[in-house]
């Protein structure tokens, strides 16, 4: 038993030193600065139906659920080009937009991203939302707040670590007076069926528009099931051939030798069903979960048992 308490809080305190989970202290002086400068918010102005609605969400989001920055500038990515080409501005300001693509091999792509815009390299990353599907409102809102929570860590690193070591005992009191909302499309056939015989407390099996507005609603006496995306920064490697066969055109008789070099992308990631509470989302337990990001029945009593 004591093994299994102290495996969970190990567990907690690997995830809270993560990329996706609260800042390093190596970034602490970026993510320091972004919260005093100007932040621009880039609106991807694309034609396609999907940037059109992000567009338009993601800047009623920011302007409702923002408070990391004093200011918030809203600019196209032309405009953001022209930010970074003016050298009296370019120190001056910090930048948050989705990523679409790779950006420098420094970020995954469909993450939103901040950073100072004087900075090759994104300080912080977050992927929103349930994998696969559109955003909503409610995607926005628990996405920016733990945006914004991985941010602050570097206000109270001694808090993380006093609060991990405290994680059990925390959930054990939620789950006496909260019911828990599990999407039905993040967890296995099996564990539907068989959760009743291994969960004692109040739960309901919910569709994701459920969760979304007990989200929104900021339920109270409600814990929510979610995926959280553990992703480290994509690693380019570079890979190289010789090439003997080629005729020297020096004409000296000898072969040429042609060096070959190939760049390949690698994203490290793997998914986590979260509990968090509705109230005000905050973290309370992580459950494992399979290829298909579902949690099984096998990783929900492992969970389970600790709490024992």
């Amino acid at each position: 038993m004591r093994k299994l308490h102290l495996t969970f809080i190990a567990f907690l305190m690997l995830i809270s030193a993560h990329a996706q989970y609260g800042i390093t202290k190596k970034r602490k002086p970026e993510a320091e600065l972004i919260k005093t400068l100007p932040l621009l918010v880039v609106l991807h102005d694309y034609d396609d139906p999907l940037y059109q609605r992000m567009k338009a969400d993601l800047k009623e989001a920011m302007q409702k659920y923002w408070h990391y920055s004093d200011e918030i500038i809203f600019v196209s990515k032309d405009e953001l080009r022209e930010y970074d080409k003016d050298e009296t501005k370019r120190d001056k300001y910090a930048y948050l937009m989705f990523s679409e693509r790779l950006y420098q091999a420094n970020v995954p792509a469909g993450c939103f991203c901040i950073g100072l815009l004087n900075k090759k390299t994104f300080t912080h990353f977050k992927k929103f939302g349930n994998y696969g599907e559109k955003l909503t409102m409610a995607d926005y809102k628990q996405g920016l707040y733990w945006l914004q929570k991985d941010l602050e860590t570097v206000f109270s690193f001694s808090k993380i670590k006093e609060n991990g070591q405290n994680a059990i005992e925390i959930f054990k009191e939620n789950i006496k007076v909260n019911t828990l909302l599990l999407d039905k499309d993040l967890v296995t056939d099996e564990l539907i069926e068989n959760i009743g015989e291994n969960y004692n407390y109040n739960y309901s099996i919910v569709s994701k528009e459920e969760i979304d507005q007990a989200i929104m609603e900021g339920r109270r006496n409600v814990m929510y099931l979610k995926p959280f995306y553990l992703i480290n920064r994509p690693i380019v490697k570079t890979s190289r051939s010789t090439d003997f066969t080629q005729s020297n055109p020096t004409g000296l008789g000898q072969p040429l030798i042609k060096i070959n070099e190939t760049q390949t992308t690698k994203v490290s990631s793997f998914t986590l069903n979260n509990v968090y509470r509705a109230e005000d989302n905050n973290l309370l337990a992580m459950f494992k979960a399979n290829a298909k990001d579902k949690t099984t029945l096998k990783q929900f009593k492992k969970v389970m048992k600790v709490l024992k």
